[in-house]
């Protein structure tokens, strides 16, 4: 590990020194170029256009072609769901899609794409729990990222499209997987990579790390303190170690086998500066929370959230009655199908929110969480509490009865909280989710809870609901749904897939690369000393 150090600067203890002092007490305003350029075209229309913040009007541009779409999902929620809107207005409009999933949630395609019939069983990116602590999180991020989502990713849609024997047009996948862009790239295949949650800041407007943090904070208007500042560091550091690095690494294996251009590992993200430069991005949700609203962001475009029906199922006969009944606030609590919690805090949430009698609360869990609590049923339900598992969240939110949403910052729960306008309270986990917070709590909609008890939650959710700061949190989130339903939704995005195809739309592939995302250099600089003494660390 320790030759991770001599790819970035060499084993001068000078140069280290000297690195850590630059980038810790300012930021360089330096961008350096992420990916080289290259004359390879891959069947696409490339220009020096750029593509991101533009309004565009679906009226008269409809595309009066059908297309053969190949459509690459996960089995996490986050990114079904919207992948499965997205199929469904494809098929309205009459294009063939084509599915690949895992077998974990086959059955799903049936109930969220009933018109899609052709859809294949891959054992490819199977769905993980992962641990609320970011650190442990990032432990198994690299079979994730690394083996999965890029060299096995690859080599399933190689050898499918290979054996398919069909054409497709173009392949919807996700940001977190380089091994479909490549898929595409080799089969000179466009590809749209669907994005949910917050697009991490640009080399151009990466904040300094004295003054930012990807942690949670309680408050952000305040400086984050030193130990969040140094914790912050470390995690991006590790980030880079355990991720980034060994996913470059693997690209660059492939490309070398490929015979194509040579990748600088520069300062970017990957795999998501990877997938930015080779497919467009397509962002879901709100753009007050997508995309800061100084950055500009090549090859992304914004579609908004717009659910449908399927989107949003009607709620049971139990869940009615029982919403009607309640004569107090009712806050809706769901942490995802990611983070797992401990038996400790199930059981100790579980036994304070039955016994108390100021709520009424409905918490969406997990079947192995059920099994933990050793709930037999499908649904429990008590005078103050239902557990249950797979409740249908938007039309829990949609009723005039449910006043908050305790939330791990999902990109579909936050897209449902601002789509039925319920001001929240946040519990994140890992990846995106402490900025998604972070995000909600400095636009005054949202307080952080920092341990997963009632005791702790109680007086965030009184202080969430008194007056007037409850009414004012309603007014700032309609205004952010406004502007996610401005975006077009599930047709909008349609509407971007014809036009690429259709070569209307053209990536931008210019040498200018502030903003890719990816790190300034003296915030770069600190980081890799940091991933250098943690990587000879390890090796040791």
């Amino acid at each position: 590990m320790f030759c991770f150090f001599c790819d970035f600067f060499g084993y001068s203890l000078i140069m280290t020194v000297t690195m850590f002092v630059l980038c810790f007490f300012w930021s360089i305003p330096v961008s350096i170029q992420l990916l080289g350029p290259t004359n390879r075209s891959n069947g696409y229309a490339w220009s020096n256009m750029d593509y991101g913040n533009t309004e565009m009007s679906t009226e008269g541009l409809l595309s009066k072609k059908c297309y053969h779409i190949l459509l690459v999902t996960f089995c996490f929620r986050g990114h079904f769901n919207p992948a499965s809107g997205v199929a469904r207005a494809l098929s309205k409009r009459s294009h063939k899609v084509t599915v690949i999933v895992t077998d974990q949630c086959s059955d799903l395609v049936e109930k969220y794409m009933p018109e899609v019939t052709d859809y294949h069983i891959r054992p490819v990116v199977p769905n993980i729990n992962l641990p609320s602590d970011p650190f442990e999180a990032m432990k198994r991020f690299d079979e994730f990222n690394r083996l999965n989502n890029t060299i096995k990713m690859f080599e399933m849609l190689d050898h499918f499209i290979n054996s398919s024997g069909s054409q497709f047009d173009l392949i919807y996948g996700n940001a977190v997987s380089s091994g479909i862009v490549l898929a595409g790239r080799k089969h000179n295949i466009p590809v749209v990579s669907q994005v949910v949650g917050p697009l991490m800041p640009t080399a151009a407007k990466y904040p300094s790390l004295l003054h930012s943090t990807d942690l949670p904070m309680e408050n952000t208007e305040e400086q984050p303190s030193l130990w969040s500042v140094v914790r912050n560091a470390i995690y991006i550091s590790i980030y880079e170690a355990a991720v980034s690095y060994k996913v470059f690494n693997a690209l660059q294996d492939f490309h070398a086998a490929e015979g194509w251009e040579q990748i600088p590992y520069g300062f970017g993200r990957f795999p998501f500066s990877y997938v930015q430069k080779y497919s467009l991005l397509i962002s879901h949700g709100a753009p007050p929370l997508t995309r800061a609203e100084d950055h500009f962001y090549r090859n992304a475009v914004s579609i908004g959230f717009i659910p449908d029906d399927i989107m949003y199922p009607p709620l049971s006969e139990e869940l009615s009655d029982w919403l009607e009944k309640a004569d107090g606030p009712v806050v809706f609590i769901s942490l995802g199908t990611v983070i797992a919690l401990t038996q400790e805090e199930s059981e100790t949430m579980f036994s304070q929110l039955v016994s108390q009698k100021r709520f009424f609360f409905i918490w969406a869990v997990t079947t192995p969480m059920l099994q933990s609590l050793n709930i037999s049923k499908t649904l429990f339900l008590s005078r103050h509490l239902i557990v249950g598992r797979y409740l249908p969240q938007g039309n829990i939110l949609r009723h005039s009865k449910v006043k908050l949403f305790v939330t791990h910052c999902g990109a579909n729960s936050v897209q449902d909280a601002v789509y039925e306008v319920k001001p929240m309270v946040t519990y994140p986990g890992f990846g995106d989710q402490p900025l998604t917070s972070n995000l909600l709590n400095s636009k005054k909609v949202a307080k952080l809870l920092k341990t997963f008890t009632y005791k702790d939650m109680e007086p965030l959710l009184n202080e969430q609901l008194k007056e007037p700061n409850y009414s004012q949190m309603i007014a700032r989130l309609s205004v952010m749904k406004r502007e996610q339903i401005k975006q077009g939704g599930f047709s909008k995005a349609v509407t971007v897939i014809e036009d690429y195809i259709e070569n209307r739309t053209v990536l931008n592939r210019s040498d200018n690369f502030d903003n890719v995302i990816g790190f300034p250099l003296g915030q770069m600089m600190f980081i890799c000393s940091t991933t250098a003494v943690f990587s000879a660390d390890n090796a040791l």
